[in-house]
Order: structure tokens, then sequence, then C-alpha cells
């Protein structure tokens, strides 16, 4: 009899164990028929003109939908936002001066994926920015800029005067000073300046500069100067000249040359426009296109503006033996869609 128990006990044991593996086998079977993926390749661009952002990504072969989720804050908690079922989406309320995050899950009737990578957005206009007509920065106050420099002086080389801004540098320096203009940064679009070239001495190391500047890499520049007496050479440069650097930092690197006359104002624009998602760059003098150039990125890359004055090697044979002083009227920029 106990024989048959001890028999019994364990069929019992083996019918329980066998069960309790049938089921976690198909536990785990389950788990892994739902699982889907997340969206891969996510991208986004933002319209100037309507305020809005458009959101693509891949699409997922087991997906029945999407689920667009917002945040101000890289790392911190997302807010659902809306539902689709195509691999797009427009965000119409992309708030002014401000960067919005995005992430985006994948689902179906059985599971629902993780987060994808984020993506970012910022809407560089204020609320006095009109992107269709551009806004004009008339030097009348400072208010809208800030100063700096990147030497060892212990003064500030600006004033303001006449509606004008003046910037200057000193003899025997490296004097580097700049203005720039705080609230806006810029994509697709121009950036126009109007400014005053003085009379500029042989080979002195001084350069007068409209740019724009994101990093050391992806900044678009004019660069004036009287330059290298080799340089002046190969351009022809006449003693009432001065040489004009149009020129690229990076993806890819572009430097063109062009000579304008002292002693006069010019209107310089830096005009950004799309061509298959990337921006596509012309240096323009007084209305006419002096040098152009795909460049490999876009509208990821934003861009400040920035005016200044600075004594720069590469723009003269010897260190500056003159006091210098450049007037700029106004700058102008122009959003694109």
């Amino acid at each position: 009899m106990a024989s048959l128990k001890s028999l019994i006990k364990l069929l019992l044991i083996s019918l329980f164990v066998w069960n309790c593996s049938c089921n976690k086998e198909n536990t785990n079977s389950n788990y892994f028929e739902n699982e889907i993926d997340y969206p891969g390749n996510v991208e986004i661009s933002f319209s100037a003109e309507t305020e809005s952002a458009r959101l693509t990504w891949d699409r997922v072969v087991e997906a029945e939908g999407y689920s667009i989720w917002y945040s101000y804050s890289e790392t911190s908690a997302y807010t659902f936002l809306a539902d689709v079922t195509t691999n797009e989406y427009t965000d119409k309320s992309i708030e002014r001066n401000a960067q919005k995050f995005y992430k985006i899950k994948s689902y179906n009737s059985y599971a629902s994926s993780i987060f994808s990578v984020p993506v970012s957005v910022i809407n560089p206009l204020s609320d006095e920015e009109d992107p269709a007509q551009g806004v004009r920065y008339d030097f009348v106050t400072f208010k809208d800029w800030s100063y700096m420099h990147q030497d060892t002086a212990t003064i500030e080389q600006y004033r303001i005067a006449q509606g004008n801004l003046f910037l200057s540098t000193r003899a025997g320096t490296y004097d580097r000073t700049k203005a720039n203009l705080i609230a806006t940064k810029m994509g697709a679009g121009k950036s126009s300046c109007r400014l005053y070239i003085p009379t500029m001495y042989a080979n002195d190391q001084t350069s007068i500069a409209s740019f724009l500047y994101s990093d050391d890499q992806h900044e678009i520049d004019f660069e004036i100067g009287y330059g290298k007496a080799q340089t002046r050479i190969q351009k022809s440069a006449q003693s009432d000249e001065v040489l004009c650097y149009m020129t690229s930092q990076g993806f890819p690197f572009h430097s063109e040359i062009v000579t304008l006359k002292m002693n006069k104002w010019y209107v310089i624009d830096i005009d950004l426009s799309l061509k298959n998602g990337s921006y596509f760059v012309q240096w323009i003098v007084d209305g006419e296109v002096k040098s152009t150039l795909q460049q490999s990125f876009g509208s990821e890359v934003q861009f400040r503006p920035i005016l200044s004055l600075e004594n720069l090697k590469f723009l003269g044979d010897h260190i500056s033996g003159h006091d210098y002083e450049v007037e700029f009227d106004w700058l102008e920029i122009m959003h694109y869609q």
C-alpha cells in the first residue's frame, strides 16, 4: 500500500511539473509573438512659415498604428500627443522660441513597442517676428544683441550712435569684437546686413564680418579685409579695394574671394534655401550672387547671426598697425518655409 501511495504521489508531482512547464512555454511563446519593432529613422523638419514640425519614420510591418509623445525636456516624462495610422505626422503647435522633443511607439492589437530614439525641433521665432516679411534690427538700442570678444581686452569695444552699431579694434592687438543676435536662430532663410567699409591699410590683419554660426565646422561667413599681398596680386586687387572672402567652414569647406571698393556702403546677404533636404548657400553683394555652394547638411543645423570686427591672422601679412572702427546700419533676418 505504501508503495502504491508513493507511486501516486510521484505521478501527481510529475503531472504538476509538466503542467507548469507547459504554461511557462506558452507564456514565453506568447511574449515573443507579441513583440513589435519601434519606429526607426525618425526625422523632423520645421516650417517657419506655418510654425509647424513634420515627423516621418520608417514603416513597421507589424504595426497597425503609431502613437506620438512629446516633452520639453529630452529626459523628462513624455505626454501623449496623437495616434496615426501612417508613418508621418505634422505638429502645428510649436511654441515660439522653444525646443520640443518627440518619441514614437508602434502598436497592433497584441503589443506596443518601446519608444523610438527621441528627436527635437526648435521654433527660433520670437513673438515680434513675421516669418513671411522678416525682421529688421535697427540699432536704436542694443537690447536684441549681446556683446562678446574672444581676446584679452578688458574694455567694451562697441557703441550705438545715430541708429547704427560701431565695433572697434586697436592697433598692435588681436582684438576680436562681436555682436550676437540673442533671440533668433536661423535655418532656411536669408541674413541681410548693411555695412560701411572704411579705409583699410596695407596688409593689416583686420576683418569685417557678417556670418552665421552654429559651431566651428557649421559656419558660413563674409570676411572682408585688406588681405595678404600675394592674394591681392592673384585677385588683381586695386589700391582702393579690399578682399571679400565667402567661406563655409565645413561639409564641405569652401572659400571664394572677390574685391570690393573701400569707403562705400554695401548690402551683403547669406541666403540658405533647401535642396534635397540640404542647404544651398548663396553669397550676395548688392543684389548680385557672388558665390554658391551645396552643403551636405540641412535644417537640423540652426545658426546664430553675428556681426564682428576682428584682427585675424589669415587676413593680412602683419599684426594690424591701425585702430579700426566699422559701422553697421541694420541686420535683417527672413525665415523661409
